[in-house]
């Protein structure tokens, strides 16, 4: 995939100034994308608008629209704990309102909020030239929109133990609050319980990633640290569903990488169409598709570091998630350690690596294995056109996919 740069936000600051609190965490865009909305670990949610041309003649914007201090860290008094405020689920709402809607979760509640667009026209200079009985419709000389933004509702549950993800339904009417020994239903305009549609039925197993798609609104996708992944209907029943389809994850790891916690199904995600899925682990990604769920379809190795895993375990950099996406022309996108991410045509095994600098980056990034603070963690796809947006560690970066040459014959 040939990527040529679009776009970036936070990187003309050096790494040694920005804050543990300043790392992103998650990306979304909006089903149109027009929007891209980011999460950091400080609870704050920065939206972003996307102007594409419709035949994709003129190159990609992107602008500014609106920071939210979405979630701030409180004190639980029934766990007796201080919330984290980081991020860790941001979903658009499939509507097609002016007003977008944006689900938004840290690790105990999550809360919907609207964006209300404000426009302000300025019209060009009356010409008093003119008779006074002709009349002229004025002209729009310039049209300034901005974005406010409201808490719609909060949604909070007593009996969650730690939030890992959420899910906006095709329906538009409701979520899925995943947690990591759950997943439950909750409705977005009735003041009605939530649903326990399932329940992690191994103690000892935690829920770490979830994905659903619209081609197959009933199916949720799971992701556990137990090397796994599972399918589940929401056709079965009403509440306590059982795994639809299973995908051991694990069992095509080779040997010397089903290490302690490396085996961690940290990003789950569905390609357009509903058929594929792509796992990530931390040290490799799998493409499965759900009617073969025997074996994966393709296999990619993306990083391992022989010799320091003992560290890397120790300082629990083997527990960070590297979310990862299909782009619109269906190729695999994933991040790695230093500034660096990858793309992945899994039909024909091509890989091509890529940089998330810029002309404004300070100094080019240590290589991987020297500083495992420098990491590309979130990959998030256009849903219409072969636009990328990166995460390295607190900057923000869009690419914009080129046509591959083609060679013609004389």
């Amino acid at each position: 995939m040939n990527l040529e740069y679009l776009a970036s936000f936070g990187d003309h600051v050096p790494l040694s100034q920005f804050k543990q609190d300043d790392t992103i965490s998650i990306l979304s865009f909006s089903k149109n994308g027009q929007f891209l909305a980011s999460g950091d670990q400080a609870g704050r949610v920065v939206v972003f608008q996307v102007n594409t041309s419709p035949n994709g003649a003129a190159k990609p914007s992107v602008s500014f629209v609106v920071q939210v201090h979405a979630h701030k860290s409180s004190f639980d008094y029934f766990r007796s704990e201080l919330s984290d405020p980081k991020i860790n689920g941001l979903k658009w709402v499939n509507t097609e309102t002016i007003n977008p809607l944006l689900l938004t979760c840290n690790s105990h509640d999550a809360k919907l909020w609207r964006f209300v667009q404000n426009t302000r026209h300025a019209y060009n200079p009356l010409d008093l030239s003119k008779p006074l009985d002709d009349f002229v419709f004025p002209q729009t000389r310039q049209v300034d929109v901005k974005y406010t933004f409201e808490n719609v509702k909060t949604y909070t549950d007593i009996q969650t133990e730690y939030l890992v993800d959420l899910l906006a339904l095709s329906d538009q009417r409701s979520f899925l609050l995943v947690d990591i020994g759950c997943v439950k239903l909750w409705d977005m305009e009735r003041d009605i319980p939530s649903v326990n549609l399932y329940k992690v039925p191994n103690n000892n197993v935690e829920i770490v990633s979830s994905a659903v798609t619209d081609t197959m609104p009933t199916a949720v996708l799971i992701g556990d640290d137990s090397g796994s992944a599972s399918i589940i209907d929401m056709r079965q029943q009403s509440e306590d569903l059982t795994t639809s389809i299973f995908f051991d994850v694990k069992n095509y790891l080779s040997s010397q990488r089903r290490l302690p916690s490396s085996t961690t199904v940290s990003s789950v995600a569905f390609s357009q169409d509903g058929m594929n899925l792509v796992v990530r682990t931390f040290g490799d990604a799998q493409v499965w598709d759900i009617r073969q769920p025997s074996a994966p379809l393709s296999t990619c190795e993306i990083q391992w570091f022989p010799g320091q895993m003992d560290t890397i375990i120790n300082e629990e950099f083997i527990k960070d998630q590297f979310r990862t996406s299909f782009t619109s022309s269906g190729k695999v996108v994933t991040g790695n350690y230093s500034a660096d991410f990858m793309s992945w045509d899994w039909n024909t095994g091509l890989t091509r690596k890529h940089r998330a600098i810029s002309a404004r980056t300070p100094r080019a990034p240590p290589e991987a294995g020297r500083d495992f603070t420098k990491r590309v963690t979130v990959c998030e796809s256009h849903p219409k056109q072969d636009i990328v947006a990166v995460v390295s560690t607190a900057s923000l970066f869009l690419f914009n996919g080129k046509k591959e040459p083609t060679n013609t014959k004389q």
